[in-house]
């Protein structure tokens, strides 16, 4: 993406498709000479108080109207992008705000590139760019979790700390300098024991950061569950009456599931992702096979496996060797006459309950509540790294930091530990933008939606 800030640019910000309006915005030095000729009301809009909104219309080159209209005046720099912003709230449908955009690309604005909005936001300064990647999640968040994850840092809640444990890690490289450029004056603005303290307090922040990445996951994917078990124990029924809906095939002949199936549900704000796969077991059917060795690779890779009995509990050697948390259901307790209920069995949960008569089912998403929020963890009430991106860059700082407090205890020149200090210093300025290439601007944005 080449951002030419010259020039004035428009999309359509809202979702193509039929809706009570939708939303055309411009954006650009001529914001307000375009809307000058696309638009017909009592005032010229160039003429009006900025943040004013005008009824009017839209009409063409030709004055023919196209729609009835309300048109939002912001002028810059109080405005998304900082530069002088028109909005245009139109009728919804596909056809109405394509007619629009055709006018007002015929007065010389360019069509938007995806995220080209908010990059200028970036650029002139009105967001970080960490604040700027969350207008992308926040467009895609999938539950109220990661919504107010993503909110947070869109306020600057990451931004702010970030800053802070840059600023103090710059002042460390600034007072390790000053000894450094006047090594006659005998200058000792900080000791080696304070600034390994400082080091490493500094240290324990991002390492707090790296930690949560693992459970903020969680908030943005969702948490991965494998249903797993024998043929002919539920599995599919299970599948269904969690989801609510007859996705699954259900059938008495075994093997009928030949390879998996996956559905997200919302259990109190958390995405759970969950998994129907082929019963576990020997085959010499080759697709039946082929199935099953998927399911074990879902199960390894699964933030819990969900194992599935008809009646008593599943031996060690039924289950598949995996890592993960492991929840036991109980399935079929209809025939059996048992109660639903959950019960703790060395250190495993234990759900009893049928998947039929969907009797029990609340006690197991209870279950999977219980099993997310502890993997969740001590992280939950933090300023979470929900993006991939950020987690690898305070990987590199933090390996950064680690070499600096090595050269510290070493007793290294300080001239390496000024080095990596610095070198992390700068890795964290690439989170918010205060240290970044155009390469990096281009990759994230080009992610973004036409029109944000």
């Amino acid at each position: 993406m080449h951002v030419m800030n010259d020039d004035t640019i428009v999309a359509i910000s809202t979702a193509l498709g039929e809706g009570a309006i939708a939303v055309i915005r411009v954006s650009g030095k001529r914001s307000l000479e375009v809307a000058d000729q696309v638009f017909r009301g009592k005032v010229k809009p160039s003429k009006v108080a900025a943040n004013t909104a005008h009824f009017g219309k839209i009409v063409t080159n030709e004055n023919e109207p196209v729609d009835q209209v309300i048109l939002t005046v912001l002028k810059g720099p109080k405005s998304y992008t900082g530069e002088d912003t028109v909005e245009i709230s139109c009728h919804g449908g596909i056809q109405t705000t394509r007619a629009i955009l055709d006018v007002v690309l015929q007065t010389g604005t360019r069509q938007a590139e995806p995220g080209e909005f908010t990059k200028r936001a970036f650029l002139n300064g009105k967001l970080d760019l960490s604040q700027a990647e969350a207008v992308a999640d926040m467009i895609s968040a999938k539950t109220k979790k990661s919504q107010k994850a993503y909110l947070a840092q869109l306020n600057g809640s990451l931004a702010n700390e970030v800053r802070r444990i840059r600023n103090s890690l710059l002042d460390m490289c600034s007072r390790i300098e000053l000894q450094l450029d006047f090594p006659d004056e005998g200058l000792e603005i900080s000791s080696s024991a304070e600034l390994l303290s400082s080091v490493e307090e500094a240290r324990r922040s991002i390492v707090n950061f790296v930690d949560s990445y693992g459970s903020s996951k969680i908030v943005r994917d969702g948490f991965s569950i494998c249903i797993a078990g024998p043929p002919n124990v539920g599995k599919s029924s299970l599948f269904n009456a969690l989801i609510r809906s007859d996705r699954a095939i259900v059938s008495e002949v075994p093997g009928t599931t030949r390879d998996f199936i996956e559905e997200s549900i919302q259990i109190e704000g958390i995405l759970f992702r969950l998994f129907d796969t082929a019963g576990i077991r020997s085959s010499s059917d080759p697709v039946e096979a082929m199935g099953i060795s998927r399911s074990a690779g879902i199960a390894a890779e699964s933030d819990a496996i969900c194992l599935v009995c008809e009646e008593g509990y599943l031996g060690e050697t039924e289950v598949p060797v995996v890592s993960t948390q492991r929840l036991f259901v109980h399935n079929k307790i209809d025939l059996t006459g048992m109660s639903p209920r959950r019960e703790l069995i060395n250190g495993n949960e234990h759900v009893f309950l049928s998947a039929k008569t969907e009797v029990g089912i609340g006690l197991l998403k209870s279950a999977f509540l219980d099993v997310a929020v502890s993997a969740i963890g001590e992280h939950s009430e933090s300023i979470p790294v929900t993006s991939s991106r950020h987690f690898s860059i305070f990987m590199d700082a933090l390996a950064a930091i680690n070499s600096g407090i090595s050269s510290l205890k070493n007793h290294a020149p300080m001239e390496f530990v000024s080095m990596d200090i610095r070198a992390a210093a700068n890795k964290l300025g690439e989170i918010t933008g205060e240290v970044t290439t155009e390469e990096v601007l281009n990759n994230i944005f080009s992610k973004f939606c036409i029109g944000k």
